[in-house]
């Protein structure tokens, strides 16, 4: 039998389930109208549905709810309710739905040695075949948003509350885009509190209605007795990435002259699976001799500097090191994926040492504003790495991804960092001085 963990169950607690209810429009909804609370367990929007909004509860004529779980039943006061034992994202039901209501199972699904909800190959091969947007390390909620925009009538409302990654992280692409060709968006920003006890992740509630296309609401929700205050209005959201915006950010892209990706070409380093494979091959080995060197991994990123002093656990002649990437041949900044105290660690590699896991490498383009950074002279190698891991490892960008990506974030990824504003030492030493002081 399955165990919570393994099913992506979260339990959602009352007065979260209240909050989601109170976004409906219920104008929209017609008599003889069609509910569905897929993933139900014990049906907790049905049933906070039933209890505060009993007019509206009359005016369902089919209410549905729906759980892998053979083991789920249903309150006995649910008695217009109908349960469906089956795998939400196979299952193909004649009705469409005016309303469809809950929370989605988080996590990625695979084999059980690695992923936390475990699936067989072949459920997951039938899940990518249904789901149009599954991409990359697909997460199950994320599947669930597709599948239930899809069972919508039109003018139909999908209220989920689910976490806030599918904004602006790369596998969400598509998704991005389906939900905005399929109709009206409104996120609303709630944080970390939601399932304290369960997890700590951070969540949204995703309010969707499926009429006019393209238009996107972001609201910030975080206090529980306060109501929902509007960040951001968009008329004609494509898809794009969404992040939130503050005084602080806009005064950083305000003042910034470029942006990471104007001045770099963003790799990242081998991964370990990679660096094993070359250890069998014995072209990489766990002990130096001549001609060696190491190869550094996370742990030897400092804010600033290279921490060439600490030991290394593989080592690769120092002729082979273009083996693993053909930049490991010249000096370049490195960049870590995650934070320490509130930073990003960058630094500049003078030794041009290999690298590998959590690292990102900026690998200087050829572009014509260059010259913007250099100590001298228009030449691309004069471009100030001193200066740009400074300010990479600086508190200053640390708030900057903090307030545009909120908690959502636990490492930065290759589409963040290569929007990073850059700013020129002048205005950041400028701005330093006030935010810092």
């Amino acid at each position: 039998m399955a165990t919570i963990k393994e099913l992506g169950r979260f339990v959602t607690p009352a007065d979260v389930v209240n909050k989601m209810l109170s976004l409906i429009d219920f104008n929209l909804i017609p008599d003889k109208a069609s509910v569905l609370e897929p993933a139900c367990y014990d049906a907790p929007f049905l049933s906070g549905l039933q209890k505060y909004f009993p007019d509206a509860w009359q005016r369902f004529e089919t209410i549905h709810a729906l759980d892998i779980d053979p083991n789920v039943k249903l309150p006995y006061y649910l008695n217009k309710a109908k349960l469906i034992h089956e795998d939400f994202l196979l299952w193909n039901p004649i009705n469409r739905y005016d309303l469809i209501l809950g929370n989605p199972p988080y996590g990625i699904p695979g084999d059980a040695t690695h992923y936390p909800i475990p699936v067989s190959i072949d459920r997951k091969k039938q899940w990518k075949k249904t789901i149009s947007t599954w991409q990359g390390k697909y997460n199950l909620y994320a599947a669930f948003i597709e599948k239930a925009i899809r069972l919508l009538k039109p003018d139909g409302q999908l209220t989920f509350v689910v976490p806030g990654t599918f904004m602006f992280l790369d596998e969400f692409q598509l998704l991005r885009r389906f939900i905005a060709h399929s109709g009206t968006t409104n996120i609303y920003y709630v944080g970390k509190n939601v399932f304290k006890g369960q997890a700590s992740v951070s969540v949204v509630f995703l309010h969707f209605i499926k009429s006019t296309p393209n238009q996107l609401t972001l609201y910030d929700w975080q206090d529980a007795d306060g109501q929902p205050r509007i960040m951001q209005r968009v008329n004609d959201w494509n898809g794009s990435e969404i992040t939130f915006s503050s005084e602080f950010t806009r005064e950083i892209e305000n003042n910034s002259i470029v942006r990471i990706h104007d001045l770099f070409a963003v790799h990242i380093s081998p991964r370990t699976p990679e660096i094993k494979r070359a250890l069998a091959e014995k072209w990489i080995f766990t002990d130096p001799c001549d001609n060696s060197v190491p190869i550094l991994t996370s742990k030897h990123l400092k804010h600033g500097r290279v921490a060439y002093e600490i030991s290394s656990k593989y080592f690769i002649n120092i002729r082979d090191k273009t083996k693993l990437r053909k930049f490991f041949d010249f000096p370049r900044l490195v960049v870590s994926l995650g934070f320490h105290d509130g930073r990003l660690a960058a630094a500049y590699d003078h030794k041009a040492y290999p690298w590998m896991g959590d690292v990102y490498h900026l690998i200087p383009k050829n572009v014509s504003k260059r010259n913007l950074f250099s100590n001298n002279g228009n030449h691309i190698e004069n471009l100030n790495f001193e200066y740009l891991s400074i300010y990479l490892s600086s508190y200053l960008i640390g708030r900057y991804i903090k307030e545009k990506y909120r908690d959502f974030i636990y490492h930065i990824n290759k589409q963040q960092l290569m929007q990073l504003p850059v700013l020129s030492e002048a205005d950041f030493n400028k701005l330093s001085d006030k935010h810092e002081a």
